[in-house]
């Protein structure tokens, strides 16, 4: 059979199989599909997913007055206390994490330190340990010394969890607000309605069980069950996502997601597959799934 992708010859980035004359494609991936379809709601058992929430919501303000102007301009932008904790990490070497600050609309320039802040299109953020409950973590901001800004000052950034260390990045993984994710809620709940197979808000995966893995730690034995499974392709799942039981052996047991892999043919998602690892009951993340 000659397969040809128009009389023209491939462009850049131009999909090999786009315009084929393969026939059966169509009829070959339908197939496929539909033998997923078909084995997902034979051998499948439905779950709640909680998604990981993989970033905070957006704050936006206007800063009018300054906290101090010499040596320094300097704005306390968060006290302890206080919601929408703004997101320090810095996540290149060249970026500015999740913080954006700008004078008349035109974008400064964040340095790691205030010490090193140089010139006026240049800013530092700080976050100080405080000498009381309410100056706890406080975020303060920095302009250059000497410097007076003329124009309007707004600032833009992600909300983070006050339990993150932005020396290490790390979350408190026992923390009550983010639960170990370093955003707020940290998870949300996939909702849909109810089919023939699932029920409402749950969605159908496959549980084939394998051995257990057993570890030694310095409080004695542990064991963690390792399970592999796939789902269809919709709705999407990433790693350290969560799924509940509903029915059988997994009633009332939390999983994390861990391995995700994704299955294509012919460059469309097909089905998705991963490992999960079943949580003690006393982890922090149960709590959080029962308020969802």
């Amino acid at each position: 059979m000659l397969i040809t992708n128009s009389s023209d010859p491939l462009q850049p980035n131009e999909p090999l199989y786009e315009d084929c004359g393969l026939g059966l494609d169509k009829e070959v991936v339908s197939y496929i599909k539909e033998n997923h379809e078909l084995q997902i709601q034979i051998g499948a058992e439905p779950f709640y997913l909680f998604q990981r929430m993989s970033s905070g919501s957006t704050v936006n303000g206007t800063i009018t007055s300054w906290d101090e102007t010499s040596p320094q301009y300097m704005k306390i932008l968060w006290n302890s206390g206080n919601a929408n904790h703004p997101d320090l990490r810095r996540y290149t070497e060249e970026g500015s994490g999740s913080f954006a600050l700008y004078e008349d609309s035109v974008p400064l320039v964040r340095v790691f330190d205030k010490n090193d802040i140089l010139y006026d299109n240049e800013f530092a953020l700080e976050e100080v340990v405080g000498t009381s409950a309410s100056t706890k973590k406080q975020v303060k901001l920095y302009l250059n010394s000497g410097y007076v800004p003329s124009g309007v000052i707004t600032y833009s950034y992600k909300v983070a969890c006050e339990c993150v260390d932005f020396a290490t990045n790390q979350p408190d993984m026992n923390c009550k607000i983010c639960y170990g994710t370093g955003f707020p809620i940290g998870w949300t709940k996939y909702t849909c309605s109810a089919s023939k197979y699932n029920p409402e808000n749950t969605i159908l995966v496959r549980v084939p069980k394998v051995a257990f893995s057993i570890t030694f730690d310095g409080e004695g034995l542990i064991r963690k069950e390792i399970n592999k499974h796939w789902a269809l392709s919709s709705p999407t799942i990433n790693n350290y996502d969560l799924i509940l039981g509903t029915i059988g052996k997994s009633k009332g047991r939390l999983y994390e997601i861990t391995g995700k892999a994704d299955s294509y043919f012919r460059g469309i998602f097909m089905h998705q597959t991963f490992e999960t690892i079943l949580l003690e009951e006393s982890d922090v993340r149960y709590k959080r799934v029962v308020t969802l």
